[in-house]
């Protein structure tokens, strides 16, 4: 009785393990599908891709092993009355102290792209250099009702795991607004491994 116990109790065991290996990589897949069918103008393309868990965004880029730099795309939807924002914190999680790119649009529709600290939760937007280098300066576009970054940035440290954030927020006359300090604005954050996704 006490052999027949154990071996029920190991494949239980062996259950459960094989079902949560399952739904973790049938998550990550699902993660994947929801990116993998972007698509790029100028016959730009990319490795790899996370769709991000909240304010309707993706990640796309290719790693460079060689020089440790990152090609990317940030896409977000956003209203032409808004603005969104991709960037890396090398100094921890959270919004301050992370390095972004802020894409959006002047009164006569072109579209543009601030680089700045965010020194603070309340922090100044001056258009600065950031903290790590980025060797094809960033350019953006707004289409289908979606803005999407486009930039190379060299990895702080060397390191393809990095602290990202995201955002999204209004405008008004063409000046960036304070986005909203609830819900999904507070969770654009995640620790990302741009070797393996």
């Amino acid at each position: 009785v006490g052999r027949a116990l154990y071996y029920h109790t190991m494949v239980q065991l062996l259950v459960t393990v094989a079902t949560a290996v399952l739904l973790l990589v049938a998550g990550a897949t699902a993660q994947r599908q929801g990116c993998e069918n972007a698509t790029f103008p100028a016959g730009r393309s990319f490795e790899r891709c996370n769709t991000l868990p909240v304010l309707g965004a993706s990640l796309h880029w290719t790693y460079h092993a060689a020089n440790g730099t990152a090609e990317l795309a940030f896409r977000a939807t956003s209203g032409s009355a808004g603005w969104v924002a991709w960037g890396i914190n090398p100094s921890g999680a959270g919004m301050p102290g992370s390095n972004v790119f802020v894409a959006s649009q002047g009164g006569r529709g072109a579209v543009s792209v601030l680089t700045t600290i965010l020194r603070s939760t309340a922090p100044a937007l001056d258009n600065t250099t950031l903290q790590f280098d980025v060797p094809v300066p960033p350019t953006a576009e707004y289409a289908a009702g979606a803005y999407t970054i486009y930039t190379t940035v060299a990895l702080p440290g060397n390191s393809t795991q990095q602290n990202t954030v995201w955002q999204a927020g209004p405008l008004s006359g063409g000046d960036i607004l304070p986005h909203p300090t609830s819900g999904p604005n507070l969770q654009s954050l995640m620790r990302l491994d741009f070797l393996s996704g």
